[in-house]
C-alpha cells in the first residue's frame, strides 16, 4: 500500500534569507531587553513573526514571496510561534498605524489583538491617560528613525494600571528608509510594585529619622531651657541616678558647697560628692545619720536643716524620681537651699515681737509665755521658782523735769546695770513703764532675797547726768516664791505686785518678800 505525503511548498531561497536574518536580529534585540540568555529564542520567533507582518505591510519585499504567510520550521508556522510569546510583540507601519500586535496582549492589558489593531487610536487604548501624551512623544520618535528604551503604564481593561517596560526598533529598506517600527514590552508590574514598596519603605525610613531628628533637636533645646532655668535659681539642685551617681547638677549648688564653677561632678558617685560637702558642716555626725536614714528609707521627714561652719544655715529637700506611669525608680533628686537670711530675717521679726523695742529686753507677751512655761516645769520636776517684780522710785519727776528723752536714757542705763547683776538661769523683763521683772528658775528663798538686794544696791548707785544736774533713782521690789506663795502664773504675779508696794509704803529703796499675813 501506497501512502501518499502532503509537502508544503518551501519558501523561495530570498524569503527564507529574510527569515534566518529577522530571527536572529529578533533574537538580539530581546537578548538586549531581557537579561536572561537563554530567552534568545523567544526574540528569534518573534523575529520570525515580526517578518511575517512585514510581509504584510504594503510595499513590503517579503509579501512578494508566496506562501511567506505559512513560511514553517520543523512543522510550526512562524506566525503560530509569534504569536506564542510570552511578551508583547508589536509592529507599527511608517505612518504608526498599528498592524500585528501578539495575542499576549490581552493578559497585560485585557484587551485582545482586534481590538486593538482595530482601534483608531491604539496608544488612547492602551495607554494610561497620565503617559499619553510621554507615549505619543515616544512613537513619533521611533517613527523618526530613533530606537530607544522606556517605561510607561498601560490602562487594563478590569484591575487599572500596568508597568510595561518597552523597546522600540525601526525596521528599515534597502535604501534605509524606515518602513515600520517594531515595539517589544515586558509586564513590570511585579517589579514596580516592589519598587513603589521600597520607595516608600525608604520614605518611612527617611520621615522616621527626620522626625527623629526634630524630636532630638526638641530635646536638646528643652534641656537647654531648662539648664538656664534651673542656672538662674538660687536652689542648689543635683540629681543622682539608680546607680547614686550625679547626672546632673546646676550652679547654684557648686556655689553653696564651694565648688569651682569649672568643676565637673558628673559619675561622681553620691559618697565622694558627701565627703567634700561634710568639710563645710558644722555637726558632721548628725548630717550623716539624717544621709543614713534617708537612703536606708528610715527618715520619716525628707526636709532637713544644717549649719555649716561659717555660720550659714542650709535646708536639704531629697526625693525620688520615678517614671511617668509610676513603674520603677529612675534616680533621685536633692535640693540644697540657704536660709541663712530668711532664718535671721525671722530672728528680728521674732525679737521685735518678744523684745522691748526701748530696752532690747524680753516684753510683756515674751514674760506670759515664760512664766508659763517655768511653772509647768516646775511642776513636772518638784522644784520651786520665784518672781521678782521691780519699780523704779522718782522716775516721773525725770521726765517732768528734764523730758522723756532724759527718761528713755535712764530707763535704757538701768536696764543694762540690772542686767548685768542677772544670773543665766534669771531672765530679766521690761513689763511696761518703768516696770520690771526677773522670773528665776529653781530657787530658794535665799538666793531670791539675795537677788533682792543686789537690784537694789545697783540702782540705787546709778547717777545721770541732764544739763548740768545729777539725778538718781531707786526701786521697790517685791518677790514671791512658787509653790509656796502661789500655785499658778496669775497668783504668783499677784503676790509679787502685793509685795512690791509693801516696799513702797515700807519707805521705797528697799525689798520685800511676800507674806500672806496682813498687817
Amino acid at each position: 500500500m501506497t501512502a501518499s505525503r502532503h509537502r508544503s511548498n518551501p519558501p523561495s531561497r530570498g524569503a527564507a534569507t529574510l527569515i534566518v536574518i529577522a530571527a536572529a536580529v529578533g533574537g538580539l534585540v530581546y537578548l538586549g531587553v531581557r537579561t536572561d540568555g537563554l530567552d534568545w529564542l523567544w526574540g528569534a520567533a518573534a523575529g520570525a513573526g515580526m517578518l511575517w507582518a512585514v510581509s504584510r505591510v504594503p510595499g513590503g519585499k517579503a509579501s512578494d514571496t508566496a506562501g511567506s504567510q505559512e513560511t514553517s520550521c520543523v512543522g510550526v508556522s512562524m506566525r503560530e510561534i509569534a504569536e506564542s510569546c510570552f511578551g508583547i510583540e508589536a509592529l507599527l507601519d511608517a505612518r504608526g498605524r498599528l498592524c500585528w500586535i501578539s495575542p499576549s496582549i490581552e493578559r497585560v492589558t485585557g484587551f485582545n489583538a482586534a481590538e486593538c489593531t482595530a482601534a483608531a487610536d491604539p496608544i488612547e487604548l492602551l495607554v494610561h491617560d497620565a503617559d499619553r501624551a510621554f507615549g505619543r512623544a515616544e512613537c513619533a520618535k521611533a517613527l523618526n528613525g530613533t530606537s530607544g528604551s522606556f517605561e510607561i503604564r498601560l490602562a487594563h481593561r478590569a484591575v487599572g494600571v500596568v508597568w510595561v517596560a518597552c523597546n522600540w526598533r525601526t525596521v528599515r529598506d534597502r535604501s534605509g528608509r524606515v518602513m515600520a517600527v517594531r515595539l517589544s514590552a515586558e509586564d513590570i508590574q511585579m517589579r514596580k510594585q516592589t519598587e513603589l514598596k521600597q520607595l516608600e519603605s525608604l520614605a518611612d525610613a527617611r520621615r522616621a529619622r527626620a522626625l527623629s531628628e526634630h524630636y532630638l533637636a526638641r530635646t536638646k533645646d528643652e534641656r537647654q531651657r531648662l539648664a538656664a532655668l534651673l542656672n538662674t535659681v538660687r536652689l542648689g539642685i543635683v540629681l543622682f541616678d539608680t546607680g547614686r551617681r550625679v547626672e546632673y547638677f546646676n550652679q547654684s549648688f557648686l556655689a553653696l558647697w564651694g565648688f569651682e564653677n569649672s568643676e565637673n561632678l558628673f559619675g561622681m558617685r553620691d559618697v565622694v560628692l558627701f565627703g567634700h560637702c561634710e568639710r563645710l558642716l558644722a555637726d558632721v555626725a548628725a548630717y550623716r545619720r539624717h544621709v543614713t536614714e534617708l537612703l536606708a528609707g528610715e527618715a520619716a521627714e525628707t526636709q532637713f536643716e544644717f549649719a555649716l561652719k561659717d555660720g550659714r544655715v542650709l535646708t536639704e529637700t531629697t526625693a525620688i524620681i520615678t517614671r511617668e506611669n509610676g513603674a520603677g525608680e529612675i534616680g533621685r533628686v536633692w535640693i540644697i537651699e540657704d536660709v541663712t537670711a530668711v532664718r535671721k530675717s525671722a530672728e528680728v521679726l521674732m525679737s521685735l515681737a518678744e523684745r522691748d523695742a526701748l530696752t532690747g529686753l524680753f516684753n510683756r507677751r515674751r514674760f506670759d509665755e515664760d512664766l508659763d512655761r517655768t511653772l509647768g516645769e516646775a511642776v513636772r520636776r518638784g522644784r520651786r521658782c520665784g518672781l521678782l517684780v521691780l519699780d523704779l522710785d522718782g522716775f516721773k519727776p525725770i521726765n517732768d523735769v528734764h523730758g522723756h528723752q532724759a527718761g528713755d536714757e535712764v530707763l535704757v542705763r538701768l536696764a543694762e546695770r540690772v542686767g548685768q547683776v542677772v544670773r543665766r538661769h534669771e531672765m530679766l523683763f521690761r513689763l511696761g513703764g518703768d516696770e520690771f521683772a526677773i522670773l528665776v528658775s529653781d530657787s530658794e528663798p535665799s538666793s531670791l532675797d539675795e537677788l533682792a538686794r543686789r537690784v537694789v544696791s545697783t540702782v540705787a548707785e546709778a547717777r545721770f547726768e541732764f544739763a548740768g544736774h545729777s539725778v538718781s533713782v531707786t526701786v521697790s521690789v517685791g518677790y514671791a516664791s512658787f509653790p509656796e506663795h502661789a500655785n499658778d502664773a496669775t497668783s504668783l504675779v499677784a503676790a509679787a505686785d502685793e509685795a512690791m508696794y509693801c516696799a513702797k509704803a515700807a519707805g521705797r529703796n528697799r525689798w520685800v518678800a511676800y507674806s500672806s499675813e496682813k498687817s
